[in-house]
C-alpha cells in the first residue's frame, strides 16, 4: 500500500535592519501553493521565494508578481496531470512570464530590468517526488531520509561581490534562452524528508559560506525542522506556525537579528 506524504511548512519574509532604519518594506516575497486533487485533498505544495533587487526602482513589486503569478501558472499546469513538469515545460512557462512582465512594465512606462527580482521554486507531489529550481541567488537545503542536510542548488554569482542574474535576463533580447543562468534538479520521493528555500538575507545564519563553500549548518536545519514537526503533531495552526518562525527570524540568532537584508525562508517537513 502506497504512502501519502503530509506536508508541513513554516513560512516568514520580513525586512532587514536596514529597510527597517528606513521605514521601508520589505523586497522579498514568499508564499506557499498547495496542490489538490478535485475531491479536495492535498497532493503537494508549490514554495516560492523571490528577492527583488534593492538597486531596481521596482524590485519588491517584480519580486510579489513573480511569485504570485508563477505560483498561479504551476497550479494550473500540474492540475492537468498531477505530475511534475518536465523541463521544456517549466522553461516554456518562464518564457511566457518574461513575456508578460515586459508587456507590464511597458504599460506602466518602465522597462522590465525596473522588476528585476531572483527565484528558488520547489514543487512536490504525492508519489512524483519533487524539483527545485532557480534564477539568480539566494539558497536551498535538502534533507535526505537519512538525516543529513545538504545543498539543493548553486547560488549565480557574477564577477563582483554580490552581483548575480535576475528573472527578466533569463531569456535575452531575441528571446533565447539563457541555460547559463538556470539550475533545475530532481528529487525521488524516496530520498528527501525536508527542504528549506532562503533568500540570501538568512544565508549567514544557515550555511557555511567561507572560501566559497555552500553547505547547510546541520543544527541549525535539523533543530527547526524538529521543532516544525513538533508543532504540526500538536496541531498549531499555520497562522501560529508562521507566527514563531517570522519571531525566529527576526531574532533567533545573533546573526539573524544584526542582518541587514531582508529575510526570508520557508521550511517544509515531508512526512
Amino acid at each position: 500500500m502506497s504512502h501519502t506524504p503530509h506536508w508541513s511548512y513554516a513560512l516568514a519574509s520580513i525586512a532587514g535592519r536596514k529597510h527597517l532604519k528606513a521605514g521601508a518594506l520589505s523586497e522579498d516575497n514568499a508564499c506557499i501553493y498547495p496542490i489538490t486533487e478535485p475531491q479536495g485533498t492535498t497532493s503537494g505544495l508549490i514554495a516560492i521565494v523571490c528577492d527583488g533587487a534593492g538597486s531596481a526602482s521596482k524590485g519588491r513589486e517584480g519580486a510579489q508578481w513573480l511569485s504570485h503569478t508563477l505560483g498561479g501558472d504551476l497550479v494550473l499546469i500540474i492540475s492537468d496531470n498531477h505530475t511534475l513538469p518536465e523541463e521544456a515545460r517549466i522553461i516554456l512557462s518562464l518564457a511566457s512570464l518574461r513575456n508578460q512582465l515586459a508587456l507590464k512594465s511597458s504599460e506602466s512606462g518602465h522597462i522590465i530590468s525596473d522588476y528585476h527580482t531572483t527565484c528558488i521554486c520547489l514543487i512536490s507531489i504525492a508519489g512524483q517526488g519533487s524539483c527545485l529550481f532557480h534564477i539568480g541567488d539566494g539558497r536551498a537545503a535538502w534533507r535526505s531520509t537519512a538525516g543529513e542536510w545538504k545543498s539543493a542548488m548553486t547560488p549565480h554569482s557574477g564577477e563582483y561581490a554580490g552581483e548575480t542574474v535576475f528573472f527578466d535576463q533569463l531569456f535575452d533580447s531575441e528571446a533565447r534562452f539563457q541555460s547559463d543562468y538556470f539550475e533545475l534538479r530532481y528529487f525521488s520521493p524516496e530520498e528527501v524528508s525536508a527542504f528549506a528555500l532562503l533568500s540570501d538575507g538568512c544565508e549567514r545564519a544557515s550555511f557555511e559560506l567561507n572560501h566559497g563553500t555552500n553547505v547547510p549548518y546541520q543544527r541549525f536545519f535539523e533543530t527547526n525542522w524538529q521543532a516544525l514537526k513538533q508543532m504540526s503533531a500538536a496541531e498549531y495552526t499555520q497562522e501560529q506556525i508562521n507566527s514563531i518562525w517570522t519571531s525566529y527570524l527576526e531574532s533567533g540568532t545573533d546573526v539573524l537579528r544584526e542582518e541587514s537584508d531582508d529575510k526570508s525562508m520557508i521550511l517544509i517537513s515531508i512526512d
